[in-house]
């Protein structure tokens, strides 16, 4: 997974100059260079820039945080980081329930220096779950639902702008929901994902009819479609659309609850009824 300088100098608020003279002067980092040329950060650059920002805006020099950011490791040279996000994941829905917008962006804030994966990860799908889990039960009001939704709505779609939608050479992954489907947080989720791997994301998003879909993915000719289902559909009506894709000589993932159970193997197409199946 990567990401550019750009977006590195947004998540730890340090300078792209700053950025460039660590690593030419203490070699912090040494990113990959994309097909383009553009640098590119992985996971564990970002969670060492992290590390040494700490301890910097602790009052040490650069040198000094440096060193004590080697020295915070367990004993299989890791480094030593508090992943639970528990406690804020909490403390922030209580800010969304209470429609208190001002005091979850403050909560929010509180992320900052976190990884995109470790916020969707940590933050994010759990929010989307627990909202999804109390619609449900009826322990929410649709203006609870919404403003939920439109806070997560507006956070994801910043990453994936922030990340330009993937590299331009990336391959290309056509994301969309499925033709009545209104739910895309779940689908921008996985965008975000699968622009940090590489990959050239087009979202589409809810509501994506199924011609134009196909008409879409016939002209362009992506390497991968996403397809999302929150809600129930036919079983029928989804392989048909699945095997249209397929035909295109792409690789086709459908995913979410809404699928059917027993659904047929067909080349080219994978069911993902959870995200770590896809």
């Amino acid at each position: 997974m990567g990401y550019r300088i750009k977006t590195i100098s947004e998540i730890l608020g340090i300078p792209r100059n700053t950025l460039l003279a660590w690593e030419r002067r203490y070699k912090l980092v040494e990113p990959t260079r994309q097909a383009n040329g553009y640098r590119e950060y992985s996971e564990a650059d970002l969670a060492r820039l992290r590390a040494v920002k700490r301890f910097l805006d602790r009052g040490h020099r650069i040198s000094e945080a440096i060193s004590l950011s080697d020295e915070a490791k367990d004993d299989r040279g890791e480094r030593l980081d508090n992943d639970d996000t528990s406690e804020l994941c909490a403390e922030l829905m209580s800010a969304l329930r209470s429609l208190d917008r001002a005091r979850a962006e403050n909560r929010l804030r509180q992320t900052a220096g976190f990884s995109y994966l470790r916020r969707l990860d940590g933050i994010f799908t759990p929010i989307l779950h627990e909202t999804g889990e109390r619609w449900e039960a009826g322990e929410l009001t649709v203006a609870q639902e919404h403003f939920i939704s439109s806070f997560c709505r507006d956070h994801l779609t910043a990453m994936l702008l922030s990340l330009e939608h993937g590299p331009s050479q990336g391959a290309m992954v056509v994301c969309a929901s499925w033709a009545e489907d209104q739910h895309d947080l779940a689908l921008l989720v996985v965008s975000i994902k699968l622009a940090l791997k590489g990959n050239r994301i087009v979202f589409l998003g809810a509501r994506t009819p199924h011609d134009d879909l196909l008409n879409f993915c016939r002209q362009h000719q992506p390497a991968k479609v996403c397809v999302s289902v929150t809600m129930p559909v036919d079983a029928a009506i989804t392989v048909k659309v699945a095997r249209s894709l397929a035909t295109l000589g792409c690789e086709v993932v459908f995913g979410g609850q809404g699928l059917p159970p027993d659904l047929p193997v067909l080349d080219g197409v994978h069911w993902a009824r959870t995200s770590g199946d896809g």
